[in-house]
């Protein structure tokens, strides 16, 4: 699939990929930039995020310059429409400006879009524990929350408490937010990406992550969700 000149964006099935050991090593060192351990990242994302596998390339027989990893719409819970998952993004830093990530979520949601047809109803959701993680609910997900301020509606609510039970997610506690979950992810930035998170942040003021105390050095994540447009 031909995104712009000179960029291609490629989809492989999680089986696929998982025998492109080129691809592999290349997804690998692309992670090692910003955790601590790339392994711990991609296994999970192999294991638990991905039934398919989109990365871009910025020209014919280079590298690929990102990856995502996300779930094709299934049916997890009866009390829910189609569920798809947006999983581990990982993109070169110097190309990130460029929208390597954009392009790659937009295709994926493009593509369930396509798969499901016009009038199906698809929530999709992702954890994040760092400020670029909040774009995709403010800008490409339809009815996405939490909105920047922290509120989410009762539909919202919903389909979160069902998220949790169907997926085996603790509840938040009473006093924390009900998006929040606390040490639950394994993975852990590197000092490099975790002190450019910092850097960021200065310059940008303080962020919905920030406000309730979500640390990802402790394995803190924020719940998001929104449907597919």
């Amino acid at each position: 699939m031909t995104i712009s000149p000179g960029r291609t964006v490629e989809t492989l099935s999680t089986n696929e990929f998982g025998r492109c050991l080129t691809l592999i090593a290349e997804c690998r060192r692309l992670l090692a930039q910003f955790y601590r351990d790339p392994d711990v990242p991609l296994q999970y994302a192999l294991a638990h995020e991905s039934t398919h596998i989109y990365f871009e390339r910025p020209a014919r027989g280079e590298d690929p310059s990102g990856f995502f990893f996300a779930r094709m719409p299934e049916t997890i819970s009866a009390s829910l429409p189609l569920v798809a998952y947006m999983g581990l993004v990982v993109v070169r830093r110097s190309l990130a400006e460029k929208g390597t990530a954009r392009r790659l979520v937009t295709t994926f949601l493009r593509e369930v879009r396509e798969t499901v047809g016009p009038d199906t109803d698809v929530l999709a959701w992702y954890r994040t524990a760092t400020p670029f993680g909040l774009f995709p609910v403010q800008a490409l997900l339809r009815d996405g929350f939490p909105k920047a301020e922290g509120a989410a509606s009762e539909r919202a609510l919903a389909d979160l408490r069902e998220l949790r039970l169907a997926h085996g997610i603790p509840e938040s506690e009473p006093s924390d937010h009900p998006f929040v979950v606390r040490g639950y992810a394994a993975s852990r930035y590197n000092e490099t990406e975790s002190q450019f998170i910092a850097e960021y942040r200065q310059s940008r003021g303080q962020d919905l992550l920030q406000r309730l105390s979500v640390n990802e050095s402790h394995g803190d994540r924020l719940l998001m969700l929104g449907y597919v447009p």
